[in-house]
């Protein structure tokens, strides 16, 4: 796969493309880059997955507390796991944002010379989202260009859409996140320096520092994870709160206490951690003998099951 600049493309051959935000690369996403693979493939055409540089909702929605799934540099990783000949990025400022639908098209007519444009069902493109499928396949109705919609993509579970899963994440519901994603959501940072009170309790936490402030968190609680340093994974139990049995200054940590015999030095690694099971809410408790019973139940429960 070829990372391009929306303007550079040189490739004069034929193309089938799709374009969109991607948030979270799930398994609706997934079946739809399929779908253009295989298409590619059948007609000998190069495939082309435009997408934008930051997600559109950071641009026309600055006030609004919208939140993504999955931070670009990581999207453009999973994104690199199928079979697309050329990812193309879009950086989306206010200036883009102004574009009419029409004059997108046209822009992509121009660099991309597609035989074939699979958009989703609820895909709204163009100044003000003004563009869709019904547009798309109007306004391409005299030209040699097909449009092609993706519908619903379902599971047992329901459809599967980026706003659901993030409402799942929201809800600490990480089983319907995972299953939606295909994967288990993660969060992405930096170990920091704490004030080391899980260390005085005899459970040493590793501080988060998110490296993407506009990543969605799930929701304030207790959580079963996995705790990955480069190449090596580690089960782990973490905190995403506010301290209440010690802090009152309403700051939200994410602190995890990894499960493991073994001396770490964390402090300034680049960490991801995935979300495998929502344990349960954050306690305040009357003291630390009570807090630690609680962390040594917590242990427990997850070690027998």
């Amino acid at each position: 796969m070829q990372i391009i600049d929306f303007e550079s493309f040189k490739d004069e051959c034929k193309t089938i493309l799709t374009f969109g935000n991607f948030d979270g690369v799930h398994l609706g996403h997934s079946a739809l880059i399929n779908k253009m693979s295989t298409l590619a493939e059948r007609n000998n055409l190069k495939s082309v997955l435009i997408t934008f540089n930051p997600h559109t909702q950071s641009v026309l929605n600055k006030n609004n507390e919208n939140k993504i799934i999955t931070p670009h540099s990581y999207k453009v990783d999973l994104l690199k796991s199928y079979i697309i000949d050329y990812l193309s990025i879009i950086n989306f400022d206010k200036n883009f944002s102004t574009i009419k639908a029409d004059a997108f098209i046209d822009k992509i007519l121009k660099y991309y010379n597609p035989l074939y444009i699979l958009i989703g069902y609820d895909n709204r493109f163009g100044y003000k989202g003004e563009g869709c499928y019904d547009f798309l396949k109007d306004y391409l109705s005299d030209s040699d260009v097909e449009v092609i919609e993706f519908e619903e993509y379902y599971l047992s579970k329901g459809h599967v859409k980026s706003s659901l899963i993030k409402k799942a994440i929201l809800e600490g519901n990480m089983k319907a996140s995972s299953c939606f994603l295909g994967r288990d959501f993660s969060l992405y940072g930096k170990i920091v320096k704490g004030k080391g009170r899980g260390k005085l309790l005899g459970f040493p936490t590793a501080n988060l520092k998110l490296l993407y402030k506009e990543q969605i968190i799930p929701k304030v609680g207790l959580y079963y994870v996995n705790f990955i340093d480069g190449n090596k994974s580690y089960k782990a139990l973490c905190n995403i709160g506010y301290r209440p049995t010690f802090d009152d200054d309403k700051i939200l940590s994410i602190e995890s206490y990894i499960m493991e015999d073994e001396d770490f030095n964390l402090y300034n690694r680049d960490i991801k951690i995935e979300f495998l099971k929502f344990l349960r809410d954050e306690l305040t408790f009357n003291s630390k003998e009570e807090l630690i019973k609680q962390i040594e139940n917590d242990i427990m429960c997850v070690k027998n099951n």
